[in-house]
């Protein structure tokens, strides 16, 4: 299979910490429970976009057949 085709984008996010001044347990917990709930909105997000571009693509599809039926059926009694 060609490597191009199995390339999926992502998305990357971090907090920078220094070395020097490296934050207590509690707030890297509380700082990876944040970013996870930023993940699972952004995944959510994305998911919602899809659904709805698929939707409106159908929505789209269907319109044009319709119309498409309606043009041959006045076609046909003319």
């Amino acid at each position: 299979m060609n490597k191009e085709a199995t390339t999926k984008l992502s998305v990357t996010a971090y907090i920078p910490y220094s070395c020097e001044q490296m934050p207590l347990e509690e707030q890297l917990q509380r700082d990876l429970q944040q970013m996870t709930r930023y993940y699972e909105n952004y995944t959510e997000l994305k998911t919602n976009i899809k659904q709805s571009e698929h939707t409106s693509y159908k929505n789209i599809i269907h319109h044009i057949h319709s119309a498409k039926k309606r043009s041959l059926n006045i076609q046909r009694s003319s």
